[in-house]
């Protein structure tokens, strides 16, 4: 038990050092919702775990934060937001804690009933992201999302076939 738990702790410090976000980071290494904010928070007062999250930020700079977000909104999938708009049964408020509203930008209820869930642009969000790398030294990075929109426009058109 004490080494399972361990376990979650460096994983909470990996996702932690990627998002910055103590109560998310904690609930994707495997801490339950009602106890992940404080298990995050008792990780990070522990030495070892700090010494372990500034280790794996110095490997990941804040540039590199950068380049995942918006990799995760040009990329990422929105199908916890359909699930969320089309679930004919009430979802657990564990299962929305473990779904990912990243990509979401606003999320309204609408007088007459129903949801308005609106994504953030995904092309905009590409854009800036070809933007960033082209003014950094970012061009090997750039190229290997030209390679992975490559990939996707493949896929979609074997799909179609």
């Amino acid at each position: 038990m004490l080494k399972e738990k361990q376990a979650m702790q460096r994983l909470f410090c990996y996702y932690y050092a990627h998002s910055g976000n103590i109560e998310e980071s904690a609930i994707k290494a495997g801490f339950p919702q009602e106890l992940a904010l404080a298990e995050g928070i008792r990780a990070l007062s522990q030495r070892r775990f700090q010494t372990l999250v500034d280790e794996l930020c110095q490997k990941t700079n804040h540039s590199q934060l950068s380049v995942t977000g918006l990799k995760r909104l040009a990329f990422g999938s929105i199908n916890d937001a359909v699930e969320l708009v089309f679930s004919e049964e009430a979802i657990s408020s564990d299962k929305l804690a473990k779904m990912d509203f990243f990509n979401i930008s606003e999320i309204k209820k609408i007088k007459g009933g129903g949801v308005e869930i609106k994504i953030f642009d995904r092309h905009k969000a590409l854009e800036t992201l070809i933007e960033y790398l082209n003014s950094s030294n970012g061009q090997a990075q750039a190229f290997e999302i030209i390679d992975a929109l490559k990939n996707v426009c493949e896929n979609d058109f074997d799909s179609e076939e």
